[in-house]
């Protein structure tokens, strides 16, 4: 009898441990299943129709004079004319996040125009424009334009006028200044050289 009751024991005891490690199992994968990104959502037929109907004219009217391949200098390396320029973004970086209208800094751009005439597309938009851009982000951007390279066919970073974090550096020789005996090594020799510009003169050293 103790060495059946053993046994019954030791197998109930089995149930339980292999039942508890189904539930944690199936609590894990669900966890796992809400913590993973929805897939990217294929375009729908409403999106393509809004982008011909409304965002594409939009763009050619607003946005196309200074932000596409056409322009004679593209402002902010930005390319709104192909769907690589407006995907790639500019030298700010991305502007547009498919499903995400808070995140899309092209809509807070357009939107502070409707505030702000003085800022690109230099017009305010109407609130209805406004709305069919944030519902072409909520649909995921859609383009049905064709796919074709940039003017420059690089990164809008490195242009005819690249950005300064992408230029070699080069040897400068330091300024000269009138207050010679104050810098003690050429980096101060550049700084004086901006203070005496400003018309100033640098103040006395601190004591300890």
């Amino acid at each position: 009898m103790t060495i059946g009751g053993s046994h019954h024991t030791r197998q109930t005891l089995l149930r339980g441990a292999f039942s508890l490690v189904a539930m944690l199992l199936v609590s894990l994968a669900g966890r796992l299943a809400l913590s993973e990104p929805p897939p990217e959502a294929p375009p729908t037929s409403a999106g393509i129709v809004l982008f011909d109907d409304q965002i594409q004219p939009a763009l050619v009217q607003h946005c196309y004079q200074c932000h596409s391949s056409e322009s004679e200098e593209i402002g902010g390396g930005l390319e709104l004319d192909s769907p690589m320029g407006i995907r790639r973004g500019g030298n700010s970086g991305p502007i547009l996040v498919s499903h995400n209208v808070n995140q899309s800094l092209l809509l807070e751009v357009l939107r502070k125009a409707t505030t702000d005439s003085s800022g690109p597309p230099h017009h305010q938009l109407a609130e209805e424009v406004l709305s069919a851009f944030a519902e072409w982000i909520r649909l995921g951007a859609p383009d049905s334009r064709q796919q074709v390279e940039s003017s420059s066919g690089t990164s809008p970073s490195r242009q005819e006028e690249p950005h300064w974090a992408f230029q070699p550096p080069k040897a400068v020789a330091p300024p000269e200044v009138e207050q010679a005996d104050w810098p003690r090594d050429d980096i101060d020799r550049f700084v004086l050289a901006r203070i005496e510009a400003a018309g100033l003169r640098p103040a006395r050293d601190a004591n300890r």
